[in-house]
């Protein structure tokens, strides 16, 4: 094996001195430039492409003729035995076309002052005596067949091109050498040497080919050389053959300026997502469902989570991020990140945090295909607090009696006789030794099927796909179903008319459980139940004679709660040309979703054995359901302009009208006295029923303009102006803006004779994007009818309006650049960005004479500035058996800071918000740790940390960092080995504090005395105070002791980890394997995610991901780590 293993920049470092030299003196100068036109074939003409198509050479010509003043002469079979060429949607340079045409051999073609071109073969084909058949598969690094590869005998006009499957034949010289060549991947040579059977691994050049589209935003598709703002596509390894219940789950890391945190597993928890950090400080959960079992509607579906992204699939704006939670990983051809103002402005009024653009698979031309895929994992929590057995506890209650002055227990006989004979909560039984780790948790399954076919012509073409996973999760009883199915048709109706139709369908069923310090969450009794309790009497029966009957394995297994989510999809697209160059498009896009929840609770334990009347508790064996349907529609209509001047100019531009509209309604009922066991609630007493709707809407006109000089100077500019029915008439309206320029500097004629830059762009922009992120009725105030006043039905006042609130702005400056190095094996980019908010959207504490304790505002601003960098190396290339190495780099460091505030400053809780600090900088008291000669907890007086006192009262709160982390990113390595691929990803975020805020309960120091809910850490046992002189910070553990607060700097710690976030080892069969079987793909893969953690502060008692965005950790699922094995083949 041959290894080319150099370091480039050494080897140019003169020529990178001389290059940067003059770069800065054309930054810098003010310089004359001159153009003359070339009267020749015009390198800037360009051809349209509508579709994915693959043509004869004498094809290609027509089409050129088409669309140029060109005609063509040649001998009538000069390209007789010619290779096909695969063309890609898209717009391709006239020159570059002609060239890839041409490339199988060595053909000249000569101008005549009439524009006819005439081609003749410049030298005679060479055979040599001696040939052989040469025959293999050309597929992508990640095992992907590439059909339409060109197949050449380098030197000659011999050549083929790869079939569908990516399979070919030629016969060659022994000595020959091939050359392998495909749009969008790097060229690549191999030697014969008397093989017959080569296969080949082409590497992706993104940067290579112009005529690739490769970002959508959901409008428009623009060429990466075109792009003047910020967005990135997500590499599709991400989410194809995902395991996760949420798309987000897998993309963390993905990219620089993402940042995705699954701070909670729950089979209804959508992972954290934020773009450059939090620029928004309200939000509410989107028609979310309550933890607590019930559906709770916080407010209207098109309100995200505060800073979250719109996420846009097949260009239609949708609820929030639970709608990714009906599409299939397998069903996506992109997922496109638009970070900055100039790459999100089209959106408006919700594109204030970001845009995350989701575009799904379409047909492929040609023989129809059917894709299988199949996956099995098995999963585990990655880490749970490790809490006493009942050796360990018996022994801190015995200490904890005896520390204790207030009562006669001195010995320690004394001590346990008390607590199995006299213990006023559960006897002690130090016989029973329950791990409720074990026993709440197991070893979690995961299932998934998917199926697809494609196929179609060149007017016609469809998708369609179906998709199963099942999730059995670690926690017992806990299961998570999904199906999926889509339909995508596109056809050509005529000359001028297309139409897209896409439809799909998701369904989801899952079972769940409570979160939080709530009994009836199992964490909560893994964390804190005593291990001296029985799970079951001798009859087999739950014991319920315990924590208030809530025996949290019978809660799992006896009472229901289910939900079940529907998700209906329908989109249909035309696009009209009216005269070459202008096009009318028009869509129309509705959404459905409805959402059942069920809840069953029996009376004689957790929920129905404590459900209360009044003061008094009254089991009853009661349920209720909640059914919630949310209808949205989106109509689109605009016009599109592209016009070609000169030689030089070229403009772009499209302008439409836009209206999105979203209607929600349910029902909500609850029963009594249900016969125990029953399903549906017609046996039961009514208690309550409402009902609820709610209505908003968006009206939007907008422009796009766009121009470029020889594609070497690009300008960029988009408007919108949006309504919303989220606010009152004298603030209805928002305009929206932005600018982007940009600059192909490798296409300056100074840049030529360089060897080792193919890629380098600057570019710069400007723009505001809107936040209208409130509940539908925020301006004008609600009511509530379904209570009373003296026994008599009445309105009362459920939000105070308020009618001056208005829009939330955030301005965002960028500059990057974009960069490609010696022959594309370095690449990458760098951005820096400031993004301000101002007017932020935010529920203000107010007084009660309103009617309302809260009222929306807009009462401040926000910044956010960092710095993104994203490297991509291609490390080891080599020509012979298949062995490469690649490398990928994402950073992102972002500072979070408030700018302005009506007050000085805001207590939220254990948050501070002020001028000039984070807005997720934690308020807590300080803690001076214990006292070594009494075991006392002791806290600072204030700020300066000089004085301390042990009576909490007589400290203060005060700044105690940032939740924010200094950085976040990946490490990505990739390495091939003829049909074998292995892919490792670490992730880490550094920096950052994390606050625990249940340390106090998770680590009991005594205060819950002996009741069936005060087991404590194995921290508490191992680092406790003893005796005096003791150096520790944890305090003297004593019976009725005074409970330790939850909002002091004991429970603060570092928040920096390093994660094995991925790996996966593929191997690919090769087509000598499968040439006798029906099978014309074959991979097979064995993957583990979450695989090892390194948590760089010790005592973090839960994975730092529970924490969140905020900062602020609590009784989460944590996340699980994965093994899966899997199987993707085509026929």
């Amino acid at each position: 094996m041959e290894i080319n293993l150099t370091n480039v920049l050494l080897i140019h470092k003169k020529e990178l001195l001389i290059f940067i030299m003059r770069t800065f003196i054309l930054l810098f100068c003010t310089t004359v430039f001159s153009f003359t036109s070339e009267n020749v074939f015009s390198q800037n003409a360009k051809i349209e492409i509508s579709a994915d198509i693959v043509l004869t050479i004498d094809e290609v010509f027509d089409l050129i003729k088409d669309q140029t003043d060109y005609t063509f002469i040649y001998k009538s079979d000069l390209f007789k035995n010619a290779p096909k060429v695969p063309l890609k949607k898209g717009i391709i340079k006239a020159n570059k076309l002609l060239s890839q045409s041409l490339s199988f051999g060595d053909f000249q073609y000569v101008f005549s002052d009439d524009k006819t071109i005439m081609l003749k073969n410049e030298h005679e084909e060479i055979k040599n005596k001696v040939q052989q058949t040469v025959s293999g598969k050309v597929t992508s690094t990640n095992g992907e067949s590439l059909p339409g590869v060109t197949v050449l005998e380098k030197g000659t006009n011999n050549g083929v091109a790869a079939n569908f499957d990516g399979n070919y034949e030629i016969t060659v010289k022994n000595d020959a050498v091939l050359v392998f060549s495909f749009i969008g991947f790097l060229t690549q040579e191999v030697e014969v040497n008397g093989q017959t059977e080569i296969n080949v691994k082409l590497s992706e050049s993104a940067f290579q080919l112009e005529t690739i589209e490769l970002i959508s935003t959901g409008y428009q598709t623009i060429a990466r050389k075109k792009l003047t703002g910020a967005a990135e596509n997500i590499n599709k390894s991400f989410y194809e053959n995902s395991f996760n219940q949420t798309l987000q789950e897998g993309l963390q890391g993905s990219i620089a300026g993402l940042q995705v945190i699954s701070n909670n597993t729950h089979p209804q928890a959508v992972p954290q997502v934020i773009i450059r950090g939090v620029g928004s400080a309200f939000g509410e959960g989107v028609g979310s469902t309550s933890l607590s079992g019930t559906t709770t509607i916080l407010g209207d579906p098109a309100v995200l989570t505060a800073g979250s992204p719109l996420y846009v699939i097949d260009g239609v704006p949708t609820f929030d991020g639970r709608d990714l939670s009906s599409i299939n990983g397998n069903d996506i051809k992109s997922i496109t990140v638009l970070k900055d103002a100039a790459a999100a402005s089209i959106y408006g009024a919700r594109a204030g945090n970001g845009v995350i653009v989701v575009e799904t698979k379409s047909g492929i031309s040609g023989k129809g295909k059917v894709n299988y895929s199949t996956q099995v994992g098995f999963s585990e929590f990655v880490s749970l607090n490790e809490n006493l057995n009942t050796s360990q506890l018996q022994e801190m209650f015995i200490e904890g009696l005896i520390n204790n002055t207030g009562n006669s227990i001195d010995t320690s006989a004394d001590a346990l006789d008390w607590l199995i004979n006299s213990n006023p909560y559960s006897a002690f039984n130090p016989n029973q030794d329950t791990n409720w780790g074990k026993e709440l948790t197991r070893v979690g399954q995961i299932t998934q099927h998917n199926l697809s076919a494609s196929g179609g012509n060149n007017n016609n073409n469809y998708y369609l796909s179906l998709g199963y996973l099942k999730n059995e999760s670690a926690i017992k009883e806990i299961n998570f179903e999904r199906l999926t199915m889509k339909l995508k048709y596109d056809t050509q109706i005529s000359k001028k008319l297309k139409a897209s139709t896409i439809i799909g369908y998701g369904n989801t069923k899952s079972n769940n459980h409570e979160t939080g310090t709530s009994y009836y969450n199992p964490f909560t009794s893994i964390y804190r139940l005593r291990p001296d309790f029985n799970i079951y009497n001798e009859d087999g029966s739950y014991d319920t004679s315990y924590n208030f009957k809530v025996n949290p394995l019978g809660v799992l297994t006896d009472e229901t709660r289910q939900l079940e989510t529907h998700d209906f999809r329908g989109a249909l697209n035309l696009n009209y040309e009216l005269i070459a160059g202008l096009t009318l498009e028009t869509s129309l896009s509705t959404n459905y979703r409805l959402t059942e929840n069920y809840n069953n609770f029996p009376s004689y334990l957790g929920k129905g054995a404590n459900y209360r009347i009044g003061w008094s508790t009254v089991p009853s064996s009661y349920g209720n359901q909640r059914n919630t349907g949310i209808f949205t529609w989106n109509a689109r209509s605009l016009v599109r302009y592209t016009k070609k001047l000169g030689e030089n100019h070229t403009f772009g531009a499209f302008a439409g009208i836009e209206q999105n509209a979203m209607d929600m309604k349910g029902t909500n009922l609850s029963v009594l006295n249900l016969r125990e066991g029953s399903e549906t609630f017609d046996n039961g007493t009514p208690e309550t029923s409402d009902s609820f709707r709610s209505e908003s809407s968006i009206s939007s006109t907008f422009l796009n303009l766009e121009y470029d000089f020889q594609e070497k100077y690009l300008v960029n500019t988009t408007f919108r102006r949006d309504g919303s029915s989220r606010f009152g008439s004298n603030n209805k309206y928002g305009n929206f803006y932005a600018i982007g320029l940009g600059w192909n500097i490798h296409k300056e004629d100074f840049m030529q004779n360089n060897d080792f830059v193919n890629i380098l762009k600057l570019r710069a922009s400007y723009g505001v994007n809107g936040n209208d992120q409130i509940s539908a009725f925020g301006y004008s105030g609600t009511f509530n009818t379904t209570g009373g006043y003296n026994g008599q039905n009445a309105a009362t006042i459920s939000s105070a309006g308020n009618a001056l609130i208005g829009w939330e702005e955030n301005a965002t400056f960028d500059i990057g650049v974009d960069f490609s190095l010696f022959n594309n094996r370095v690449s990458g980019f760098l951005d820096y960005y400031v993004r301000d908010t101002s007017d932020l959207l935010y529920n203000l504490p107010v007084s009660g004479l309103n009617g309302d304790t809260f009222v929306f505002q807009n009462f401040g601003g926000m910044k956010n500035s960092g710095v993104e960098i994203s490297l991509n190396t291609k490390n080891i290339i080599t020509t012979t058996d298949g062995f490469t190495w690649s490398t990928g780099i994402n950073l992102t460091t972002n500072k979070n800071e408030i700018t302005a505030l009506e007050s000085d400053e805001i207590i939220s809780g254990n948050y501070l918000r002020k001028v000039g600090e984070d807005f997720n900088t934690l308020n807590l008291f300080g803690y001076a740790g214990v006292d070594q000669e009494t075991g006392s907890e002791m806290y600072y007086i204030d700020e300066t940390e000089t004085e301390t006192t042990m009576v909490l009262g007589e400290a203060e709160k005060y700044n105690h960092g940032k939740a924010t982390p200094d950085f976040y990113g990946s490490l990505i390595n990739t390495v091939t080995y003829k049909n074998f691929s292995l892919t490792a990803q670490l992730y880490s975020s550094w920096g950052g504090q994390i606050f625990e805020s249940n340390g106090n309960v998770q680590n009991d120091n005594g205060y819950r005395r002996t009741r069936d809910y005060s087991n404590t850490s194995k921290y508490v046992y191992d680092n406790r105070w003893q005796q005096p002189g003791d150096i520790t910070n944890v305090p003297k553990y004593v019976y009725a002791n005074s409970l330790s607060s939850n909002q002091t700097s004991r429970w603060l710690h570092d928040g920096s980890y390093v994660r094995l976030k991925r790996v996966e080892l593929a191997y690919t069969f090769s087509n000598k394997m499968l040439e006798n079987s029906f099978i014309d793909r074959l991979r097979i893969h064995v993957s583990g995610n979450n695989l090892w953690t390194s948590i760089k502060d010790d005592t973090l008692m839960n994975d730092p991901e529970m924490a969140g965005i905020t900062g602020t950790a609590s009784f989460n699922n944590p996340i699980t780590k994965t093994i899966s094995f899997g199987l993707n083949v085509t026929f």
